[in-house]
């Protein structure tokens, strides 16, 4: 993938879209992690029983997910209050258009390699970038 500020090192961050590839570099440099951790795949079998037991899904969420969830969120807000992402989608709608595709693939495939990831992180920057 591209560089997320889009350029040379020393070029402003998030401009224009920028801030698309920067959540998408972001997607899968999260998903990367998860992937490689030991207990990558035990985090999102918690996740799915989190779904059945309200204790443990609200342990997960408070401990796990709500951190990340706010750095994406600031992300968001960071990329449209410089014009780069759709202000017609909420910054949940943006995750799930970043992350959900990547993690998929990841769990329908086993494994997710830097091609397929470019491919979906491109599908995603297009869905998630403001109009020029």
């Amino acid at each position: 993938m591209r560089s997320p500020r889009g350029g040379g090192e020393h070029d402003q961050p998030h401009q224009g879209t920028a801030a698309a590839e920067l959540l998408a570099e972001h997607g899968y440099a999260e998903l990367t992690r998860l992937a490689a951790a030991p207990l990558g795949r035990v985090v999102l079998g918690v996740h799915a029983e989190g779904g059945r037991n309200a204790k443990l899904g609200a342990l997960l969420h408070e401990h796990y997910l709500q951190n990340r969830d706010i750095a994406i969120t600031e992300l968001v807000e960071r990329g449209r209050q410089q014009g780069g992402l759709r202000d017609d989608l909420t910054a949940g709608t943006i995750r799930d258009l970043v992350f959900g595709p990547l993690i998929y693939h990841w769990l329908m495939v086993g494994e997710l390699d830097r091609a397929t990831a470019e491919t979906l992180v491109s599908a995603a920057r297009r869905a998630i970038a403001a109009e020029p």
